[in-house]
């Protein structure tokens, strides 16, 4: 055993021999290989920074333009704003104006008159619901008619009171008076 071991040193001890003496012929190849894979690799990074940086600024330039334009639009948007206020002021400073002559126009009085209108068709309606009532009486026998002729007339008068009711709504100018 101590004999391999020897004979295992000894070996070891000739291939680093071996090994330096061939380090020591080719010391000046190995140097200039380093040399040059040095420099490759400094230029590859310099080339990779290099070509980073100027996608930076483009990717700047677009975001520069899309924040003019960006720019551009709020400006027209406060154009338009100004000039919708404008308007709104003209608009709210002729309120005062509409109101009076809405006030002295003659759609309240056509209104007051539909409203009359509406009032006296449910009084004669009420009136010929009642005489046709009186006559189903008289005549005797006379109820499928009446009560026929009755359904038509209370759909009538339903018919009346809504557009006297819609008719009260309308706004025409009047004050508005509290009851």
């Amino acid at each position: 055993m101590t004999n391999s071991k020897a004979a295992e040193e000894q070996d070891t001890s000739l291939d680093i021999d071996i090994k330096k003496s061939f380090f020591k012929r080719f010391k000046l190849l190995f140097f200039i290989i380093a040399l040059i894979l040095t420099t490759l690799v400094s230029i590859g990074g310099s080339i990779g920074v290099t070509f980073y940086l100027t996608q930076g600024g483009t990717e700047r330039q677009a975001q520069q333009e899309k924040v003019e334009q960006l720019e551009q639009e709020v400006a027209e948007l406060q154009t338009i704003i100004a000039q919708q206020d404008s308007t709104l002021s003209q608009i709210a400073g002729n309120t005062d104006q509409l109101t009076t002559y809405l006030r002295h126009s003659s759609a309240s009085s056509i209104k007051n008159i539909m409203l009359d209108q509406e009032s006296n068709i449910q009084s004669f309606l009420i009136v010929l619901k009642a005489s046709m009532r009186d006559l189903s009486i008289i005549i005797g026998r006379a109820d499928d008619w009446q009560e026929d002729y009755d359904e038509q007339l209370n759909i009538a008068i339903a018919q009346s009171q809504k557009r006297e009711q819609l008719l009260s709504l309308l706004k025409t100018g009047e004050p508005v008076t509290l009851q």
